[in-house]
């Protein structure tokens, strides 16, 4: 369980999901398995939450889902970014200090996660803390707020080290010719290919890269 936070907040993730439409009779509630069987992380519906207040009843839609989903995906990718910088610095004492007690601040008064949270964007935004500083920052704030983003990231890593197969290859740069002569229709019709392959490709201004699908 994450450093300080109630019990119930642990079985509450696994109560039915109502909007004030939904009802277990109907068929219409979900548990955090369906959400699992959807395709979801169960991660980005622990974000979810933590962008409300446990005494607040949670108005759950999937389109707060969809964007809670977006935001835990962005943090995921700014911290394996992070973790593959190639110069990370030593960890700042002074800069840790700081930003752990910003962070911790709002979670400690009547746990106001959300404003941690907005801690936390700030955090990544600030470029003048090093990649190692903000690491360590953020195996701080997986205790706290059991979000598990350093595992996430790490996954992440290891997904986009695959080496794509000779076929996505050649669809790739099939679409990146397409692209430069303009045939927007035939390149868009060559990454749902690769897309429904189970791989993504990443624009650049330097090119592109192919990188597996979580």
């Amino acid at each position: 369980m994450p450093l300080g936070f109630p019990q119930h907040w642990v079985h509450f993730e696994w109560l039915l999901l109502k909007d004030g439409k939904m009802s277990k009779s109907a068929g219409t509630a979900y548990t955090v398995r369906n959400l699992v069987e959807r395709g979801y992380d169960p991660m980005a519906y622990r974000y979810l939450l933590l962008q409300g207040h446990y005494r607040q009843p949670l108005e759950f839609s999937f389109e707060s889902l969809d964007a809670a989903t977006t935001g835990y995906k962005n943090i995921v990718r700014k911290l394996a970014d992070l973790i593959q910088s190639e110069n990370p610095g030593e960890k700042d004492s002074l800069a840790y200090d700081m930003w752990h007690d910003k962070i911790l601040a709002p979670a400690s008064d009547n746990f106001k996660t959300a404003e941690s949270l907005v801690v936390v964007q700030e955090l990544l935004k600030d470029g003048s803390v090093n990649p190692a500083t903000k690491i360590a920052l953020f195996e701080f704030i997986d205790r706290l707020l059991g979000l598990q983003l350093i595992d996430r990231a790490q996954k992440l890593i290891a997904l986009e080290s695959e080496v794509a197969p000779a076929e996505i290859v050649a669809l790739a740069e099939s679409r990146a010719a397409a692209k430069a002569s303009k045939d927007w229709a035939t390149a868009d019709a060559l990454r749902s290919e690769i897309d429904a392959a189970g791989w993504t490709v990443l624009d650049s201004k330097d090119g592109y890269k192919i990188v597996k699908k979580a």
